[in-house]
């Protein structure tokens, strides 16, 4: 608060307001941020080293009790893969197999299987096929 002009006294009599900054809570609190920094880094340093240091998902190898299961006889429609990573791989390379080869996907209606490079180039080079809208007949649903 200010006098506006008025000189009466010292300027602690003046009317000023005193800093309520407190240097001190300050400081304190910005060692703090520094120290919770520095000890975040150092977890993090060695959580990456730890996990870095695991083996890969690809040197998987089955546990014994793997083995076990498989020459038991199963009640169950659902089984384990006995070597998930081997499992993808394979699954992948089927995938990309289905996806680069011509076939049937069904006779009726008539639907076929290209390449996806082909199919690619067969867009590109003649766009997309236009198909007339049908609205479904009253009283009948989509199916």
């Amino acid at each position: 608060m200010h006098d506006h002009g008025h000189d009466h006294g010292t300027p602690e009599q003046k009317g000023y307001e005193v800093s309520d900054v407190h240097v001190k809570i300050i400081l304190i609190a910005g060692v703090g941020i520094v120290v919770m920094t520095a000890v975040a880094y150092v977890i993090g340093t060695f959580a990456t080293k730890y996990f870095r240091a695991q083996p890969a998902i690809g040197s998987y190898r089955p546990t014994p009790l793997a083995a076990e299961g498989q020459a038991q006889s199963w009640d169950l429609p659902v089984r384990l893969q006995v070597d998930p990573p081997r499992a993808l791989v394979e699954f992948k390379v089927e995938q990309k197999a289905v996806a680069n080869s011509f076939g049937v996907v069904s006779e009726k209606p008539e639907i076929y299987r290209i390449p996806v490079e082909a199919a690619m180039k067969i867009v590109a080079e003649k766009g997309l096929p236009k198909f007339p809208l049908v609205a479904p007949a009253e009283g009948q649903t989509k199916p």
